[in-house]
């Protein structure tokens, strides 16, 4: 076995253990859409937690498949690369389809995990919006539906609020 190919080999059991890491992160991103749907915050701050604790694994993980693919264009006197595409015409060709199916598992957890947390991102949104209309409507800022008339929200020529300011 060639350095090259030892090199590779680590790669490819990194990019496994990457895959593995963001399927969990989705398992939790899939968790944090009902918890964020049925307003459980005490749980979306654990989920919140531990996807940080993921975020110190993956960084580490891809430090080291940064080192890794440095150290195989060395070996293979290439100064650098765009993409996993372009690396792969770089790897001998027995290790090379394990490298492409592992690159396209990786890079369909990662649109997986995008969806989700496109979706979940819309969803706090929303919850914001419906939290700030309440406010609005309970602190008298909302004059759409404060007042039936020019005079019912008035009393002795000031404004009625259920509270005096914003939370």
């Amino acid at each position: 076995m060639t350095k090259a190919s030892e090199f590779v080999e680590k790669l490819i059991l990194v990019l496994d253990k990457e895959v593995e890491t963001y399927e969990e992160v989705f398992k939790l991103a899939q968790e944090k859409k009902d918890v964020i749907i049925n307003n459980d915050v005490k749980r979306l701050d654990e989920i919140t937690k531990k996807e940080h604790s993921f975020i110190g694994i993956l960084s580490k993980l891809d430090e080291v498949r940064l080192n890794l693919i440095g150290n195989i264009l060395y070996i293979s006197n290439v100064e650098s690369v765009d993409d996993f595409d372009e690396l792969s015409q770089y790897i001998d060709e027995e290790q090379r389809d394990d490298f492409i199916l592992k690159v396209d598992s990786l890079m369909k957890i990662l649109k997986k995990l995008q969806e989700i947390n496109d979706l979940n991102n819309s969803l706090i949104e929303k919850s914001l919006e419906i939290v700030n209309f309440n406010i609005n409507l309970l602190s008298g800022n909302s004059n759409e539906f404060s007042n039936y008339n020019d005079k019912a929200g008035e009393k002795d020529g000031k404004s009625v609020n259920f509270f005096d300011h914003k939370v």
